[in-house]
């Protein structure tokens, strides 16, 4: 169950954004497709942030957060493409605060894995808590979010490594 979350989440934004892009923001296809996108992504924020799982190692949410992390890079491009083709004022302002307000949600959404995988690999006394406090305020911005997610799987794959060649 916790894939399938997982699996719509990586398909739900580019629903999103072919969905809105071409109805009118008043018609009710666009109102339902915004409003199964924030189910969706809630639903994955609740899943990684409050589901205690037995077993669950750091490793594995931190590669979600990562592959997550990894699949938004080109709804960021088309956001970024839809800002700039904009030519009129008004509509610019909207198309910019739909792209802010969709990507914000899409960081909060993918950086709960992240912020779990990092809690949980300071419970297993694999990073500190200022290691984990860093990179859990790194994974609120654009671009460096990316960075982080990938630095910190690497790094907790390596340190887990390195505990199964000790023991």
């Amino acid at each position: 169950m916790k894939r399938l979350a997982i699996y719509v989440l990586l398909i739900a934004p580019y629903v999103f954004v072919s969905g809105g892009a071409q109805t009118d923001v008043s018609s009710f296809s666009f109102l339902f497709t915004i409003s199964a996108f924030g189910l969706v992504c809630g639903l994955n924020m609740v899943n990684a942030l409050t589901t205690p799982r037995r077993g669950a190692r750091a490793k594995t949410y931190l590669f979600w957060c990562m592959v997550l992390k990894l699949c938004m890079i080109p709804l960021y491009g088309i956001c970024g493409h839809l800002i700039m083709q904009s030519e009129v004022a008004v509509q610019s302002v909207s198309i910019i605060m739909f792209s802010l307000l969709g990507g914000l949600i899409l960081i909060l959404t993918t950086s709960s894995y992240g912020w779990r995988g990092l809690w949980v690999a300071q419970q297993q006394g694999l990073v500190s808590r200022r290691f984990a406090f860093s990179h859990a305020i790194i994974q609120m911005f654009y671009i460096v979010d990316v960075l982080s997610a990938v630095y910190c799987y690497v790094h907790i794959r390596h340190l887990e490594a390195e505990q199964n060649a000790l023991s």
